[in-house]
């Protein structure tokens, strides 16, 4: 399993290195600011041979990569802007048919589902401060996002109570 963190800020990427290593989880650091040649891609080589399980970066594996063994995206940042949330979990949607991988696992530590909603939903307009909330739901008993119009919970069937919406009529009687 390949595991590939997104951090806010180095100090953020270099406190949860630490802490992984001081729990016997061995997990490399990239960054902008490391020689791409010398530091940062003997590093991706590494992590796409799966001999480094845990990588963790900041603003620079959002576009770009394709290493289809990464099977679980960890979102420990919190962006305004939905594209960016979307780049950074394709990083995990690669099919990798050697390993039969077929789906993978996200870690959203930054609310970003509640803002831009699961992968593929709508733009709801805006950007920055003004984008609109999504319209979705947190199942209170997984905690997995849905879309806004589902009955019940994809991940474990949790049905959700019905909403006493108002009701609206077309026709033109008061």
């Amino acid at each position: 399993h390949t595991v590939l963190i997104f951090t806010q800020t180095r100090k953020h990427g270099k406190v949860l290195q630490e802490a992984m290593h001081d729990n016997g989880m061995i997990a490399e650091f990239v960054d902008g600011t490391m020689d791409k040649i010398k530091v940062v891609n003997p590093i991706l080589e590494r992590f796409a041979k799966m001999e480094l399980k845990y990588l963790i970066n900041v603003a620079m594996l959002v576009e770009g990569v394709d290493i289809p063994q990464i099977d679980c995206v960890c979102v420990f940042l919190s962006t305004m802007s939905k594209g960016k949330f979307e780049q950074i979990l394709y990083r995990g949607t690669r099919l990798c048919p050697e390993l039969n991988k077929k789906d993978f696992l996200v870690l959203d530590m930054g609310g970003n589902f509640s803002t831009h909603g699961a992968l593929g939903t709508p733009y709801q307009g805006g950007s920055g401060k003004e984008q609109k909330k999504s319209q979705g739901k947190i199942c209170p008993q997984c905690e997995s996002f849905a879309p806004p119009l589902s009955k019940e919970c994809p991940d474990c069937g949790f049905v959700f109570p019905e909403q006493d919406n108002i009701k609206v009529s077309h026709n033109d009687d008061p």
